[in-house]
């Protein structure tokens, strides 16, 4: 017998629980996102006979006491780990080769994976949700609107960047932290493909001095839609 979650894209707040059994028979039932969360935290007996941990945060707690901020889900088996983090639209400090700008960001969606405590996996992707609890398998993604990663995949090329070992799911928030952090340039970028074509957006600094410049958020029609999807990035998660 196995179980397989989805959260539902056309429900607000509602996760899918598909359980099948060993001889072909399959029953669904839809649960509230929040009732899920209390199903998963109870059930520690059940998911310890199982090789993978799962972490959750409870919806409306990414920032509090005893929480991984921003983590959705992770998941762990001693020495490969996975997770998956929100972290909400807002101004950020960005060191464009050597130059600073304070620009919006939209908000973003960060899958990370580990073997043996080294980084081996980091891909970004932007997306329009206000809230992770919008979140669903059908949730559009949207290239990375800055360069330094892969607008097809979403990989982030961190150069010579040495990261510290990645021991537990929180260790991840530092590879966030570093993503902010580190310095970009144009390797990756491309108008067009990043962000909408446009003649001022051709070169990089062209868009960030356009986005300095507003004051409100990172303009979602600027965004450029991606190929993967939410459910490819959730199947990482069905051991």
């Amino acid at each position: 017998m196995h179980t397989i979650f989805t959260i539902d894209s056309g429900e607000a707040g509602m996760v899918t629980c598909e359980v099948s059994d060993n001889d072909g028979k399959v029953s669904r039932k839809k649960i509230k996102l929040e009732d899920f969360y209390g199903i998963i935290l109870k059930s520690n007996n059940a998911l310890s006979r199982s090789e993978w941990t799962y972490y959750f945060n409870p919806p409306g707690m990414f920032t509090g006491p005893g929480q991984t901020r921003g983590l959705v889900i992770g998941a762990g088996n001693g020495s490969s780990m996975r997770a998956l983090f929100f972290i909400p639209a807002g101004r950020q400090v960005l060191n464009y080769v050597g130059h600073i700008y304070i620009v919006p960001f939209p908000s973003l969606l960060f899958y990370f994976e580990s073997e043996n405590g080294r980084l081996s996996v980091t891909r970004v992707f932007a997306t329009r949700i206000r809230d992770c609890s919008e979140l669903g398998t059908d949730t559009q993604l949207y290239a990375f609107p800055f360069g330094n990663v892969d607008s097809y995949g979403g990989s982030v090329c961190w150069g010579e960047t040495k990261h510290p070992p990645v021991q537990e799911i929180s260790d991840f928030q530092g590879i966030i932290s570093s993503f902010f952090g580190s310095e970009i340039n144009d390797d990756y970028y491309m108008a067009g493909k990043h962000v909408i074509q446009k003649e001022e957006f051709c070169m990089q600094r062209g868009l960030l001095i356009h986005l300095a410049a507003l004051d409100g958020g990172f303009p979602g029609e600027y965004l450029v839609k991606s190929q993967t999807t939410v459910k490819q990035i959730e199947e990482k998660f069905h051991f």
